[in-house]
């Protein structure tokens, strides 16, 4: 199923907006636990950011992860995908469906 088919005007019981697939990924995104840093990572001072689609089941679980856009480096797209697997994301209507979520960021704070 791809997102023109969870956007239907006709069946609003059985799928969800575009607007409601975002509330529930940005909810998502700050509830869940965020991705950490890799050490190896931080001491190679590897920064990125990625897009990634998530299939989500109707009990609310991750079956599958795309990535849009990968960070560029191997360790920070390990880390986002390790973490990913075990979020839980609120599917209230119980159907399966594709979201994407927002662009993750891995950025290193410079610390004087």
């Amino acid at each position: 199923m791809n997102l023109s088919q969870l956007i239907d005007k006709n069946s609003p019981k059985n799928f969800y907006t575009k607007t409601e697939i975002e509330k529930i990924s940005n909810h998502a995104f700050q509830k869940n636990q965020k991705p950490p840093y890799p050490p190896m990572a931080l001491r190679l001072r590897q920064e990125g950011s990625a897009i990634l689609k998530v299939y989500i089941l109707k009990d609310g679980r991750i079956d599958d992860i795309h990535f849009e856009k990968r960070t560029g480096h191997a360790l920070l797209d390990q880390s986002l995908e390790k973490t990913i697997q075990t979020w839980n994301i609120p599917n209230p209507k119980q159907i399966e469906y594709w979201a994407q979520l927002p662009k993750f960021r891995f950025e290193i704070e410079d610390r004087d």
